[in-house]
């Protein structure tokens, strides 16, 4: 609330503010003659209680905003948006009485423009903009204001950075930025509706959240603590829950967003997945649907009739596996070197911290080179998370392995099956898989 009034403010001052010079020595002279152009003095206007355009309605209800018909919340974020688009508003003239008397009323504002206002509601006063027609050969603009006591045009414009490159010659006339002013005043009220799917202002058990649960066709269902930090079900022997990525994937579900908001509407579809937010004695579901008509994701709340259409980009926290929570990289050697054995070669190498540069060959056997290509495969495998981590699989049993890696005081068997990539960790009897596999022989790492 306190930051949106302060971009109200700011855009209040600037829309009635005269342009000058900025020499130095013109300072004290330019804002003592800007408080006698002003419009009206902001410090009169007290506190914002609400803002309208055409399509639009929004009050002010302790600090939350809401629209009307219905009433929604409506977000933060979205509101200080359209404020910080406003805030480029600039005044370079008043028109005089003279020249209002020269000019007709009908060729600064069109017979529509009534319905092109935005009206601002304070607890000391009413101000209305009425947007006008843009100059022909200028991309300024008139604009009436009115505060309820006296009404003034004056000639406006945007001084925001121009988002679209012009013909020079023509960039004097565009329409651009008086277009997006107009779009201001023409927003759908959908734009500042509050798409979060998790409200924490309107939830405040969710402060004290104990649990989260995850249901999805495509994995098993799963639980997370969030005050003991682990999960059930549990990781295999010898992993670790992964702090870092157990707080970001947390963060992940906790700022779940929609695309756009639907209100009050029924909406059919094949429910793909629940988030179950469980603390205090009280729970949140949010349910994730799949519409193969439209080809789109919608989220319900609860028993709530609104309808969230998700991105399909947006919708991993409600798909993600137990074991993206869970530790599934191999514990790297603090001096990034390890060993490679092969059947009659050994060799120790360097892996440098930054993929793209050169590993180094440490033990060279006879005059042989590192193939670099290899070796920058062998590093970035090494590095990244496996796809799935299986304490005491029978599958090791199974697989012929190429070729061993040593680090850390411990032994790694280097396998591939089914077109993945195997590490067994043989004294954890760890199996991991890797999307895909690395070179396996020797002669793939030494010319």
């Amino acid at each position: 609330m306190k930051g949106t009034l302060i971009l109200l403010s700011i855009a209040v001052l600037l829309t009635t503010s005269i342009y000058f010079f900025e020499e130095k020595a013109e300072v004290s002279k330019r804002e003592t003659k800007e408080q006698q152009t002003m419009l009206f003095n902001p410090n009169k206007l007290g506190e914002l209680k609400a803002f309208s355009g055409n399509s639009f309605s929004i009050v002010v209800e302790g600090k939350s905003f809401f629209t009307l018909k219905p009433k929604k919340l409506v977000d933060q974020r979205n509101v200080d948006a359209f404020f910080n688009e406003l805030s480029g508003l600039r005044v370079s003239r008043i028109l005089s009485k003279e020249e209002l008397a020269k000019v007709p009323y009908d060729s600064m504002f069109s017979s529509d423009s009534d319905k092109q206002t935005l009206h601002f509601k304070f607890s000391q006063k009413e101000l209305v903009f009425k947007l006008g027609k843009k100059l022909e050969f200028d991309q300024s603009f008139y604009m009436e204001v009115d505060d309820g006591i006296e009404k003034k045009i004056v000639i406006a414009f945007d001084n925001r950075p121009a988002d679209e490159i012009y013909m020079q010659n023509q960039a004097h006339r565009s329409d651009m930025r008086y277009k997006k002013f107009q779009s201001l005043i023409e927003l759908d009220q959908n734009f500042f509706y509050d798409a979060r799917l998790i409200k924490r202002e309107q939830l405040p058990f969710l402060e004290n959240l104990d649990s989260i649960e995850v249901k999805s066709f495509r994995n098993k269902a799963y639980s997370l603590s969030i005050l003991k930090n682990t999960s059930i079900p549990t990781p295999p022997n010898g992993v670790d829950l992964d702090i870092e990525s157990f707080n970001h994937n947390f963060q992940d579900i906790m700022s779940l967003t929609a695309a756009k908001v639907i209100i009050d509407q029924k909406m059919d579809g094949e429910l793909k997945s629940e988030i179950i937010l469980r603390g205090s004695g009280k729970k949140l579901s949010l349910m994730l649907y799949w519409q193969p008509k439209s080809k789109q994701y919608f989220a319900k709340i609860d028993d709530e009739k609104d309808i969230y259409i998700m991105q399909a980009d947006h919708v991993t926290p409600f798909f993600r596996p137990v074991q993206d929570y869970w530790k599934m990289s191999l514990e790297w050697p603090d001096d990034n070197l390890i060993e490679l054995v092969f059947d009659k070669v050994q060799l120790q190498i360097e892996l440098p911290e930054k993929i793209e540069e050169h590993c180094r060959l440490i033990k060279p056997t006879s005059n042989r080179v590192l193939r670099q290509q290899a070796c920058t495969q062998l590093n970035f495998f090494l590095r990244q998370r496996a796809i799935t981590v299986a304490f005491d699989s029978p599958d090791v049993k199974s697989i012929d392995w190429s070729f061993e890696i040593l680090f850390n005081g411990r032994k790694y068997s280097v396998g591939t099956s089914a077109g993945e990539g195997l590490i067994w960790d043989r004294e954890k009897n760890l199996l991991y898989t890797f999307v895909k596999p690395i070179p396996m022989r020797e002669k793939d790492y030494l010319l």
